[in-house]
């Protein structure tokens, strides 16, 4: 019995000892990644996703470029004093769509200014977005073009 009991010991030991040397066992008996096959896996999945990136911009330079006009509102008081028509030059309009563009880089959109309309309107030019009802009737008023013009309205309102 005593002898028995040394050899379950020692199988005992013996299995500890192999367990260890291997990491521990999860439920499924793999062991845990070591940090040399996680660098690994790391490496190996940069590598996919760096050939990822040349093939999806070759899918995007075959597709066309969909341009869309952008009108800008500028939505000015009576006197011509707002700070949204004094902000909102032409330079600053077209920087504006250029930073846009550049947002939009990874696209096949592309944004070009194809009007600036100036408005006084001393009802429209203060609205701000709690002005629900005053907003739609601005936009329902003085918007340009169908679903492929982009409008942008500016007013004292909407600027601060």
């Amino acid at each position: 019995l005593m002898k028995k009991m040394i050899e379950a010991l020692c199988f005992l030991l013996i299995f500890l000892s192999l367990s260890s040397a291997h990491g521990p066992h999860l439920s499924c008996g793999t062991i845990d990644p070591s940090s040399a096959d996680e660098l690994r896996d790391a490496n190996r999945m940069a590598k996919r996703m760096a050939k990822l990136i040349p093939q999806r911009q070759r899918i995007a330079e075959q597709r066309p470029t969909v341009l869309i006009d952008a009108v800008f509102q500028i939505i000015d008081n009576s006197e011509g004093s707002s700070l949204a028509s004094r902000l909102w030059t032409t330079s600053t309009i077209e920087e504006e769509v250029n930073r846009i563009n550049q947002h939009f880089a990874q696209t096949n959109f592309r944004f070009q200014v194809s009007s600036i309309i100036h408005t006084k309107s001393d009802r429209w030019a203060s609205a701000g977005f709690n002005d629900g009802e005053l907003v739609n009737e601005m936009v329902a008023n003085l918007r340009i073009g169908g679903a492929d013009v982009v409008n942008i309205f500016v007013n004292d309102g909407l600027c601060s």
